[in-house]
């Protein structure tokens, strides 16, 4: 993955597409098709909680994640929605 203070930004581009982005727009569509009171799951990673050295910028991809997953379940609480980031 990466050290912060050694970061490609190349590589860093490559995880945060993939990551942070390809998870966005994943819950962007399941906002449209789930109906109301429906669960969603999305995975993110334990190192959000539990850091560990030379993993940087995937960490911080993973909490992008961890954190939309919680800003689209406050969006779409009034259609009794609700979203959790496991991993």
């Amino acid at each position: 993955m990466g050290k912060l203070a050694e970061m490609d930004e190349t590589n860093f581009e490559r995880v945060f597409e993939l990551n942070a982005k390809g998870s966005c727009l994943c819950m962007k569509e399941a906002a449209k098709r789930l109906n109301d009171n429906a669960r969603s799951i999305t995975i993110s990673s334990c190192l959000v909680a539990r850091p560990q050295t030379g993993f940087g910028f995937y960490i911080a991809s993973q909490a992008a994640v961890a954190a939309m997953t919680k800003a689209l379940a406050m969006e779409l609480g009034d259609r009794n929605f609700r979203s959790r980031a496991g991993g």
